[in-house]
């Protein structure tokens, strides 16, 4: 499988240990009114020291069903990628990043929402399905393809750049970034 991935080619470049998980499925499922259900279950969080998604899709048997991925970061779209919201967009066609797929391009009753842009993340990822209809419908199967670190990652030359960087624009948070450095060059002295 061939990945278009920066982050997985900074990974590979630097030998770093990765693995990525594709999870097909293709069973059905409800999802309660104005609901969202983690998947592939309601304790699947992804944890890794950084990590990304790759590709995430999911199709439904209503126009109101989306996905949503969610980090420690704050990314979380909550309901805004739905099949409906897309299909006002006008974002049927493959070539945006995030588009929905609906018939006459699926089969009748079938409407899918497909998630191409990679979303990085560090700490935790969780990805979800939803309603946002009044009334139950089903995800009829997803895939997606996340990946993510095995290992800690070193301190970097450009991290430890990109603090002082910072040090220097926020002079009221001078403390807090001092106190990273040091104990990132304390660790990074113990190994």
């Amino acid at each position: 499988m061939s990945i278009a991935s920066p982050i997985i080619s900074r990974w590979i470049q630097r030998k770093y240990e990765w693995i990525w998980t594709f999870e097909p499925k293709v069973n059905t499922f409800p999802i309660p009114a104005n609901q969202r259900l983690q998947i592939p279950n309601d304790k699947a969080t992804f944890a890794a020291e950084e990590g990304t998604v790759l590709y995430m899709t999911a199709t439904f048997d209503s126009m109101d069903g989306g996905i949503v991925i969610e980090t420690d970061e704050g990314y979380d779209r909550k309901v805004a990628d739905s099949i409906r919201n897309y299909v006002n967009l006008g974002q049927v066609t493959p070539n945006n990043m995030i588009y929905a797929a609906i018939p006459p391009t699926t089969p009748v009753g079938r409407f899918v929402l497909i998630q191409m842009k990679e979303i990085p993340w560090t700490k935790t990822c969780r990805l979800y399905v939803f309603n946002n209809s009044n009334v139950a419908i089903n995800c009829l199967g997803y895939t997606y393809i996340v990946a993510y670190l095995k290992q800690k990652k070193p301190f970097e030359l450009e991290e430890v750049q990109r603090l002082k960087v910072f040090y220097d624009m926020f002079p009221n948070r001078q403390t807090t970034i001092k106190n990273i450095l040091e104990k990132e060059a304390i660790k990074n002295l113990g190994e």
